[in-house]
């Protein structure tokens, strides 16, 4: 016997969680703007770029 013949079929109330949670608005202040997350990318990447910092002598 499987879980399908045990439980009854409730598409309608599946397909309305469903749509729900897939119209569900977006949180506020998640998305961040375009340039500044650009920005911050270009600045990460020049840190890495930079030359090491000299070893001092022994």
């Amino acid at each position: 016997m499987s879980v399908l013949d045990i439980a009854p079929v409730r598409t309608s109330e599946l397909t309305d969680e469903v749509e729900a949670l897939l119209n569900a608005p977006e949180p506020e202040g998640v998305f961040r703007e375009t340039e500044k997350c650009a920005l911050l990318l270009l600045a990460a990447g020049v840190g890495l770029l930079a030359p090491p910092t000299p070893r001092p002598k022994r």
